[in-house]
């Protein structure tokens, strides 16, 4: 009998997370002696929140909501409202395929064989981002709408099917876009200055004090770890006592990008001297990749408070391990 592990989700942020961790199974060659792989859900949900790894194009921000709203309309039950989206994300990957706008495309060589689709991978941004009214998760949401239904008959509709007035219960936000007509039939995952300009304002309305939030409104393509001192303060006060404080400290110390720290092993760091070589980064596919200039491979001073804050990181690794040993 083949091997098996069961867990309970009791929230869709949770769920994600342990989705994730299950992605990462698939990745070949993927180590991370440091123990600091999990810095990816760290700075999402920290810095850039409703965001993930796993997610490609903005876009599907809006597709995932047209998809929904469009089954509404035709009043799909809660029996048949899986299966139907799942048909609708398959005709839209084949949809963008053909725009030749393919990089990103959830599903682009499973296709139909797809086990995670762009919907359960944004479910949780788009909440995030007050996109999402409903507030459960896309089980609950599925399994919700037999009773949206039967509360909605009991207000006036308008010619489309659309609810009038403010009493009436809605699952997306009211200022979603519209979606483009036959837009499972021909997309593109580029995104029209309109759709740009709601996300954003999704964005600064619903996650206002964050880097995301100040990257969408000065469109300044910073690298995440590009803080003035206020910044950095704010980060730090934050990071305190977390699990990867110590992450927070050693990447401002050294200014490494991500994809450098998480290439990093701990053979690359040596204490004593103070000092680390750079070898390789690890890309969002979890492949490890050499430098791609000469004067990317570099030996980085450590200051002493990168030092410190590796040696407590290799302590609390080191009982982690213990502890789990011993189960």
């Amino acid at each position: 009998m083949a091997s098996s592990f069961t867990w309970l989700d009791y929230s869709e942020h949770e769920k994600r997370k342990m989705l994730d961790v299950i992605d990462l199974f698939r990745e070949k060659e993927t180590r991370d002696e440091l123990g600091i792989g999990v810095v990816r859900d760290a700075f999402a949900d920290m810095l850039f929140p409703g965001t993930s790894t796993i997610q490609t194009r903005a876009r599907y921000f809006l597709f995932i909501p047209w998809v929904y709203r469009g089954l509404e309309r035709k009043r799909v039950g809660s029996a048949r409202i899986a299966a139907e989206a799942r048909k609708r994300e398959v005709a839209l990957t084949r949809a963008i395929v053909g725009s030749g706008d393919s990089r990103g495309v959830f599903g682009k060589q499973a296709g139909v064989g797809l086990k995670r689709f762009a919907s359960s991978v944004y479910w949780q941004g788009l909440g995030t981002w007050g996109i999402r009214i409903f507030p459960g998760s896309q089980d609950q949401y599925h399994r919700s709408l037999d009773a949206f239904y039967k509360l909605g008959e009991q207000g006036e509709r308008t010619d489309d099917g659309e609810p009038v007035g403010e009493a009436v219960v809605q699952n997306w936000h009211g200022g979603l876009p519209p979606e483009p007509a036959g837009f499972l039939e021909s997309s593109s995952l580029e995104l029209s200055k309109r759709d740009a300009q709601y996300l954003r304002e999704r964005i600064m309305a619903s996650v206002p004090d964050t880097l995301l939030a100040f990257l969408v409104d000065t469109g300044d393509e910073l690298d995440p770890l590009d803080l003035n001192p206020t910044q950095i303060k704010a980060l730090l006060s934050a990071a305190r006592g977390d699990r990867l404080e110590a992450l927070y400290v050693f990447a401002i110390h050294t200014g490494l990008r991500r994809s450098e720290i998480l290439g990093l092993t701990w053979t690359d760091v040596d204490l004593e001297a103070g000092v680390l070589s750079v070898q390789r980064s690890l890309d969002t596919n979890g492949t490890f990749n050499p430098p791609k200039r000469n004067k990317s491979r570099r030996t980085v001073k450590l200051t002493d408070q990168a030092i410190e804050a590796l040696k407590g990181h290799r302590a609390r690794q080191n009982e982690e391990r213990l502890r789990l040993g011993s189960l």
